[in-house]
């Protein structure tokens, strides 16, 4: 399953599999290096997300952890903790990612390898969590926060399978697993203070099939989904449309680049997605035009005399931000990338594209009604000295279309063209929402719509170690309680 909720959930569901066969392990590791390196991967894979939470720099020095940090800033805490952790082995090392076959693993090996895997899918989502709001992100932050407190029984567990297949004179498991004790008390303790004041959000409360709770947060943060994304483009494009001749040049600004960046990145999402969805290819070529005639209105002169909606302004921008993340989406998507990830891709690209032609075309009445109406300017001559009226231009030039006009109407021209292209994907798009599911199908779709289920089972999971093991890996005690104290100080009042 891809998305983050699926990828969230597969670290989940192989984390649980690691802290469940973990402590009874007793066949010899086939490759102690693959589970090291993957070990790392999901440790840097959780501080790395935990700091895009906090929008954290990405090389942040790490201070002294107090509990000022840990009662009133737990994300940041975490984040420290982690990245004190040491590496198990040093950096590229290892085999890559899909280099071992997962049939010549036992399964506990096999299990780190899928944990690595969701790691790789985790990491196209790390530029979009810090745009969730308070409480999506108190919601993400617990579920990374589950896999966060897992690292100390994990680490406990691979050092503990890798001491007996040591060889004289070997040195591997025994430094590094007197090197991560004192680190893993942070992490247990701050993990065990956010788990205790965040509650975990239900993954049956996610309204949107095959997107788990956490999944549909983060998606929702980039627009994802198609119906969302094209009736805020119908409300966008009525927008422009009532502000009629007071539309002001700011406003056609933004509706302009909407269109040019926006044409670009749905092209760019089309051309990925193309071997899976008819019509697509075509699409994007015309939308690659869209986006020149677009670029032609940027620099367009003009002036108004209306003052800019930044409301409406700031809704362009929201929206050329969501195609954005589309276009982030495609670039990161693998090469072998299944049809079905590929039509799901395109279904809110080819949304926005269904709507370029209806804001072009508001946006080319807008801008003439501004013009007639001698609420907008145009310059006096070429040198733009002076600004005036359509009617005030000598008369050699009156009654020809200003630049800006030229401009929306060749704009507004090219877009009637993408329109059958665009027809041919959304049918194609559709054709799977009208087919009847085969039983197979209705039962992936089943399951999909629990999916966040293995992480429940990760923290009932983490419980039960917890109660039989509540400490992995911290330094020892002393015998008695007295001998913890800090040394006293001498002198006065002391």
């Amino acid at each position: 399953m891809s998305g983050w909720g699926g990828h969230l959930d597969d670290l989940a569901d192989a984390t649980a599999q690691l802290l469940a066969n973990g402590s009874v392990h007793v066949e010899p590791l086939v490759n102690a290096q693959a589970a090291l390196a993957a070990r790392d991967a999901v440790v840097t894979e959780l501080r790395t997300l935990i700091g895009a939470v906090i929008s954290a720099p990405p090389t942040v020095e790490v201070g002294e952890l107090t509990m000022s940090d840990i009662t009133h800033r737990p994300a940041l805490a975490l984040h420290r903790a982690l990245s004190e952790l040491p590496r198990a082995v040093e950096f590229a090392t290892g085999p890559a990612v899909g280099e071992l076959v997962d049939a010549a693993l036992p399964d506990y090996e096999r299990a780190w390898q899928a944990a690595r895997r969701a790691t790789v899918g985790l990491e196209g989502y790390v530029n979009r969590l810090g745009r969730l709001d308070e409480v999506h992100g108190w919601d993400v932050l617990r579920d990374l926060t589950d896999l966060a407190a897992a690292v100390p029984y994990l680490d406990r567990d691979l050092s503990e399978a890798i001491l007996p297949q040591l060889k004289a004179g070997e040195d591997l498991a025994l430094p590094y697993r007197l090197q991560t004790a004192e680190g893993h008390d942070a992490v247990r303790i701050v993990a065990a203070e956010i788990r205790a004041r965040v509650p975990a959000a239900a993954p049956s409360s996610s309204p949107v099939a095959g997107w788990s709770h956490a999944g549909e947060l983060v998606t929702a943060a980039a627009g994802q989904p198609a119906a969302d994304l094209s009736e805020d483009m119908v409300r966008y494009t009525y927008s422009v449309s009532a502000r009629n001749s007071l539309v002001s040049m700011p406003e056609v600004k933004a509706a302009a680049r909407l269109l040019q960046d926006g044409s670009r990145h749905a092209a760019s999402v089309l051309e990925r997605v193309a071997p899976a969805v008819a019509g697509a290819g075509e699409a994007a070529q015309l939308l690659r035009a869209v986006a020149g005639d677009a670029s032609r209105l940027l620099d367009a002169p003009g002036r108004s005399m209306s003052p800019p909606r930044t409301d409406l302004i700031g809704a362009g921008n929201d929206l050329l931000d969501r195609v954005s993340m589309l276009a982030e989406i495609a670039d990161r998507l693998p090469g072998g990338a299944a049809a079905q990830d590929l039509r799901r891709l395109a279904a809110p690209a080819v949304a926005f594209a269904q709507q370029v032609p209806a804001l072009a075309g508001a946006l080319d009445l807008s801008v003439r009604e501004a013009i007639g109406t001698r609420v907008m300017l145009i310059p006096a001559d070429e040198r733009r000295v002076a600004w005036v009226t359509a009617s005030m231009v000598d008369q050699k030039r009156r009654g020809e279309p200003s630049q800006i006009a030229t401009a929306t109407g060749q704009l507004s021209m090219t877009t009637r063209r993408i329109a059958p292209a665009v027809r041919t994907a959304a049918a194609d798009l559709a054709r799977d929402e009208r087919a009847k599911p085969d039983p197979r199908q209705t039962a992936l779709i089943t399951a999909r719509r629990h999916v966040g289920a293995a992480r429940d089972d990760l923290r009932t999971a983490l419980n039960n170690r917890t109660v039989a093991q509540a400490a992995p890996l911290s330094a020892a005690w002393p015998a008695h309680p007295r001998d913890a104290l800090p040394p006293q100080r001498s002198g006065p009042k002391r």
